[in-house]
């Protein structure tokens, strides 16, 4: 039998599970870490991924011959003083590279560049395919 005069009757729940005020506290400061750190970690991906050091379109191919094709590149490149390495491909009518270009694009005078690049294939080829440009410091071609 419990007595009234005793005091005010005990906190059930406290008494069940425990205060926790402490672990509550290193909960929410090691949550709040991590998502700063989450946040932090998005906000660098998002910069690096936005502001690359080149970026590469193809503008126009033409077929010369049975074993010749061109191809006009624009490259945009991050600063003038940034050189490029370039890759094209030649691919025929089943898919396969008949011909392939590596070339530097830079330093520019101006950011912008079009570049036009004639390459040699083994057989006829019906299509140029520009895998991109990449940087010493941009290893994914863009």
């Amino acid at each position: 039998m419990r007595g009234s005069a005793a005091g005010p009757p005990p906190d059930l729940m406290a008494e069940r599970y425990g205060r926790g005020t402490g672990r509550r506290r290193v909960f929410a400061a090691v949550v709040t870490v991590l998502v700063v750190a989450g946040l932090g970690w998005l906000a660098w991906a998002v910069w690096v991924e936005s502001t690359p050091d080149v970026q590469s379109g193809l503008v126009r191919t033409h077929v010369d011959g049975p074993h010749r094709v061109t191809a006009d590149i624009a490259v945009s490149l991050r600063t003038p003083q940034t050189v490029a390495s370039c890759l094209v491909q030649a691919m025929a009518a089943d898919h396969s590279v008949v011909g392939e270009l590596h070339f530097k694009v830079g330093p520019e005078p101006d950011k912008q560049a079009t570049v036009r690049r004639s390459m040699r294939t083994e057989r006829p080829a019906v299509t140029v395919n520009l895998v991109g440009c990449t940087t010493p410091g941009q290893q994914r071609p863009r």
